[in-house]
């Protein structure tokens, strides 16, 4: 990082990886990095190809996410992941429950 090589202040690195395709009209983004992971939390629907999945390790902190189709969770999910936030799965499988407020509250 330019700011570390500048000054004397010494600021972590960070970033999340990710990645995006479009394919027969789906549209899906990964967030994060999981070699491992002791939970998986699904939010949405797998019959109609529009859901979130999160890996989260064994503190339930995301490690990663897979998004089908849900453009409007990239962003939370990325606040959530650069965070490092412990949160409530139950709370990510609920779909009444924006991912935005849940973000937010977390911080």
């Amino acid at each position: 990082m330019t700011k570390n090589i500048i000054y004397s202040q010494s600021s972590p690195y960070t970033y999340t990886p990710y990645f995006w395709s479009d394919q027969y009209g789906s549209h899906f983004q990964y967030f994060g990095h999981a070699k491992t992971w002791s939970k998986i939390v699904q939010r949405g629907s797998m019959e109609s190809n529009t859901f979130t999945y999160f890996y989260l390790d064994d503190q339930n902190m995301i490690q990663a996410v897979f998004i089908s189709n849900q453009a409007k969770n990239a962003l939370p999910v990325r606040r959530m992941i650069k965070n490092q936030t412990l949160v409530d799965p139950n709370n990510l499988a609920d779909d009444n429950l924006s991912l935005k407020k849940i973000q937010r509250s977390l911080a």
